[in-house]
């Protein structure tokens, strides 16, 4: 098994009898290819989006967007729903 435990143990894991440690956690997110938040419960995101995957424009528009207002953010991702159908 790659987390080089027992089944005995991922069995205790999963109904609760036991808790992983930090250094497990991170074992199983790296094997399972998910954030650590997500594979704990604090995300529904799997796998975050990495700014290194993106290209300067795409950074630039990313920060003008959270510089808006919630109802210009919301106003924006209808303009651009409107765009796609095109």
């Amino acid at each position: 098994m790659k987390l080089n435990v027992s089944q005995s143990t991922i069995s205790a894991y999963e109904v609760g009898d036991r808790t992983p440690d930090l250094e497990m956690l991170i074992s199983m997110a790296n094997i399972f290819h998910v954030a650590l938040d997500y594979l704990v419960g604090l995300s529904d995101i799997r796998q975050p989006m990495q700014e290194s995957n993106l290209k300067a424009e795409e950074i630039d528009v990313l920060s003008l967007y959270r510089s808006l207002s919630m109802m210009k953010q919301v106003r924006l991702r209808s303009y651009l729903e409107g765009l796609s159908f095109e």
